[in-house]
């Protein structure tokens, strides 16, 4: 009988880990919770990753986000207005329908956004390229990150690390989702 080897190697993507943290959430009905974020980039400093990492009650994708597609996003739909929670849905390729808002409190605690006076809705705040200068320089700790939870930080040229067969964007998501519950276990 041929023993298979049951945990299957999962491809890898050398990260560089520049901040973890935690947030508190921003909802009047999670007083008191909070979640953990982690601020990633690639080796050539090229842009922030954002990952929401844990949080004390709903679920949440484990992805990473690339900073320049959150400031494109607002900077396309909002621009200097205030901005409703669900603009930054777009930004993740997971369905969670928390995802935004969980962004949205890490990147408050960073200082990048601030409530309005309208609920729900947030507007651009401090200096972004500042923050993004700052954070870059952080030595941080290099680190093997799942490559299906990193897409967003690899390089154009890199073909997806899909399994074999599967190409199209249903699958793709459904191999990220699988991945976030695997590495979330």
């Amino acid at each position: 009988m041929t023993q298979t080897n049951d945990i299957e190697q999962k491809p890898q993507v050398e990260l560089v880990l520049l901040k973890e943290a935690s947030a508190p959430k921003l909802s009047k009905r999670s007083a008191g919770s909070s979640l953990q974020y982690r601020l990633w980039t690639d080796e050539k400093r090229s842009d922030v990753f954002w990952q929401i990492a844990a949080n004390d009650g709903g679920q949440h994708s484990l992805e990473l986000v690339p900073m320049a597609k959150i400031q494109a996003t607002i900077a396309a739909q909002a621009g200097s207005d205030p901005f409703r929670t669900r603009l930054l849905r777009s930004t993740f390729s997971g369905r969670s329908t928390n995802n935004a808002g969980f962004l949205v409190c890490a990147m408050t605690a960073e200082g990048l956004l601030l409530a309005s006076d309208k609920a729900h809705h947030h507007v651009v705040h401090g200096n972004w390229t500042d923050w993004l200068q700052a954070v870059l320089s952080i030595d941080g700790q290099p680190t093997s990150v799942n490559a299906a939870l990193a897409l967003a930080a690899l390089p154009a040229d890199t073909s997806e690390p899909m399994p074999k067969g599967k190409r199209n964007s249903r699958h793709r998501t459904s191999a990220v989702t699988e991945a976030e519950h695997a590495d979330a276990a």
